[in-house]
């Protein structure tokens, strides 16, 4: 097997999935096939997908291109499609594109300074084109995205869930909800003046839109 994957032949090809632009879509596949293989086994939930950043105002640089990247899947009708699929969808896309441009026309191109300018515009250009596709593959699948939302909204408010990230705020926080299966992995967000730390007991009373979260409180403080 190693003989196969280290092959004088196969070197040609990764030469192009390790250098721009196809090299940025390798490492977005690989980032994918590692969030599927954790949502599969349970760890993370299917768009429940967050970074861990201590509390920023809106002006920051976080906030910002969070916007932006909300306005983009906005404007190509990807808002409500869970970012697992999209990422995937669109670096698988991006890819092919990317490695066949790379083999065809930009293998032309001499190695060196004048390659990697033309390659970057290329990569946005991709980046974008890949996005597009995407939307116009998944448009059509939305609207079972918002059905199996609706039916989860239904579910959930009221019920009682373990928090199972370092804390929960107005940014960030995740919680695990029992349905007697495999179990529901959601965002959530507090917007009380309380600490909310892993292992907390938390009542949901809400659904976030914008934010595609739940909003919680303790538990103690609801049956208050």
């Amino acid at each position: 097997m190693s003989s196969v994957l280290f092959s004088e032949n196969l070197l040609p090809f990764y030469d192009i999935v390790l250098s721009l632009p196809t090299v940025f879509f390798t490492f977005l596949l690989l980032v994918s096939i590692v969030l599927w293989t954790l949502t599969l086994i349970g760890i993370i939930g299917l768009d429940s997908i967050e970074i861990d950043i201590a509390p920023t105002d809106g002006s920051s640089a976080e906030s910002s291109m969070g916007q932006v990247l909300g306005g983009l899947l906005g404007k190509l009708g990807l808002a409500g499609v869970p970012i697992t699929i999209t990422v995937s969808l669109a670096s698988l896309i991006g890819w092919l594109i990317s490695y066949y441009l790379s083999y065809y026309l930009l293998s032309l191109l001499p190695v060196g300074l004048v390659k990697t300018l033309v390659s970057l515009p290329v990569l946005v250009l991709l980046l974008v084109i890949s996005l597009v596709i995407s939307s116009i593959v998944l448009n059509p699948f939305k609207k079972f995205f918002v059905q199996a939302e609706q039916k989860t909204l239904n579910k959930v408010i009221g019920q009682t869930a373990v928090v199972r990230t370092s804390r929960v705020d107005s940014h960030y926080g995740e919680a695990l909800l029992d349905d007697s299966g495999a179990g529901l992995i959601l965002k959530v967000r507090c917007f009380d003046e309380q600490k909310i730390n892993l292992g907390d007991k938390v009542v949901i009373l809400d659904y976030l839109e914008q934010e595609n979260a739940y909003h919680v409180i303790l538990e103690s403080e609801f049956n208050r």
